[in-house]
């Protein structure tokens, strides 16, 4: 990730212009653990980020082919997916938990 580090950047500050560009150069990037997306909806306290470094030994050594990045785009002003952090990865709000199945629910099933 930090081979890729300025491209990431710019691809955020490309996707949410008006709130990220002014902060190029200076961004923060985080990383979740993969096949987490769930898992980072949801708030889910296990799911911890690692702060990614801008500058890592050997990441220039890296050939830029031998790695990928699949980014996004947004249309019609689509908002996109975003989740709140705190300092040290953890996630700044509650948990979100799916209510128990009523009565009512269960019985449509069976």
């Amino acid at each position: 990730v930090a081979r890729q580090y300025p491209m990431i950047e710019r691809h955020g500050c490309n996707l949410r212009p008006v709130e990220l560009m002014s902060h190029w150069g200076k961004l923060d990037l985080w990383a979740a653990p993969g096949d987490s997306e769930l898992d980072v909806a949801y708030n889910r306290p296990s799911c911890e980020f690692q702060k990614i470094e801008r500058e890592v030994e050997g990441a220039r050594t890296v050939k830029s082919n031998a790695i990928g990045f699949q980014g996004e785009s947004y249309e019609n002003e689509e908002d996109g997916f975003r989740t709140w952090r705190n300092d040290d990865g953890s996630p700044a709000r509650p948990e979100i938990i799916a209510p128990p199945p009523t009565t009512e629910d269960s019985s449509e099933t069976d």
